[in-house]
């Protein structure tokens, strides 16, 4: 009798003990089921993210796209100006004296006669960058700065100059050119240095198509460090929230 009672309460504790496990082994699958279904969720929502990240990365570059385009408009327009201005002045002077002389023979090569203008070979070279005759517009805008290193067109030059490889989807040699007007800016030797915060932007945007991420962080860190008050400051902002996640 007194076995009998020994195998009762030991079958019980058996069986509760068994039921707890059960109990614990059901709590477990659920918050293991409840686990995969968060994990699911993140994903989806990451999935979310990324597709909002490259499509902000997108904007912000069409953004920069539309802003060089812009550029090219209002160099255009500053072209215009000037040369409205300087007709003007030239009108207001006094009719010159028409004395007869003697005839002179002209001495100038046709090379000489044939020879342009900064200011004209600026204008030239950015209708053939509108016009996305990269070749010529290169090739003019080349000619400017070997010609005239100390125009104040120069560093405009330079930058067209990298950003015509740059829409050719040549990054090396975009980065290239970018990278004269930076070193001579940071130099002290470049006659202008306003399209410094650019060059520098499209510069990280090479190298980011290069795939050197690391290195287009630090310039874009630099350009809102050091121009918080350029065109350049909120683009370099996006892209760098972009890199970032």
């Amino acid at each position: 009798m007194k076995k009998l009672l020994l195998v009762i309460p030991l079958g019980a504790v058996i069986f509760t003990s068994c039921a707890n496990t059960n109990k614990d082994i059901v709590l477990l699958n659920k918050r293991i089921w409840q686990i995969k279904k968060d994990i699911r969720k993140l994903k989806q929502e990451y999935r979310g993210i990324k597709s909002d990240l490259q499509e902000l990365s997108s904007r912000t570059d069409n953004v920069s796209q539309i802003a060089s385009q812009n550029s090219v408009e209002i160099e255009k327009l500053k072209l215009k100006i000037n040369s409205l201005s300087s007709k003007r002045n030239y009108t207001s002077l006094p009719p010159v004296s028409t004395v007869a002389s003697e005839p002179t023979t002209p001495n100038t090569t046709r090379e000489e006669v044939m020879t342009l203008s900064d200011e004209e070979l600026y204008r030239q070279a950015l209708d053939a960058y509108r016009q996305q005759d990269f070749d010529r517009a290169r090739r003019l805008f080349l000619e400017l700065v070997e010609k005239y290193p100390y125009s104040k067109f120069y560093d405009n030059a330079l930058f067209w100059v990298g950003q015509t490889y740059y829409r050719e989807g040549k990054f090396d040699k975009a980065v290239e050119y970018f990278d004269r007007i930076i070193n001579e800016c940071d130099a002290g030797t470049a006659p202008d240095c306003n399209k410094m915060a650019m060059a520098l932007l499209k510069k990280a945007y090479s190298l980011i198509y290069l795939g050197e991420k690391d290195k287009a962080r630090e310039i874009l860190d630099r350009i809102i460090r050091e121009f918080p008050d350029s065109d350049a400051y909120d683009l370099a902002k996006r892209k760098l929230e972009t890199l970032n996640y």
